[in-house]
């Protein structure tokens, strides 16, 4: 399994480095790995509870129990349904529509 560094960073940016080639950074555009920490803007002004990654794709909890996801989505990893030619990958964070409560998420490898 391959691991992103991620570090929080109090409610308005998180930290990475490593890997965006399939946009799991959620900053709008791929870009190659990082070998330095990489200030990224959430996507939203809640708090964030938790932050886990995938391979290529991250999921957000936000305290409230909103989801947001991006990156790869060949295995329909992100939750917007199965995969098309259109959302094989978001390099922006989806807000994920989710019935019931939200209370934890988490990432396999795809």
């Amino acid at each position: 399994m391959i691991f992103i560094p991620l570090s929080l960073s109090l409610r308005f940016h998180f930290w990475d480095w490593l890997r965006n080639e399939s946009g799991q950074l959620g900053t709008g555009k791929k870009s190659p790995s990082h070998t330095s920490p990489v200030a990224v803007p959430l996507p939203c002004t809640s708090r964030v509870k938790k932050l886990t990654t995938g391979r290529s794709h991250s999921l957000l909890l936000t305290e409230t129990g909103e989801v947001y996801a991006c990156g790869a989505n060949n295995f329909a990893q992100l939750g917007c349904g199965e995969p098309t030619k259109t959302n094989m990958e978001s390099v922006k964070w989806k807000q994920v529509s989710v019935p019931g409560t939200v209370r934890d998420i988490a990432c396999g490898e795809n």
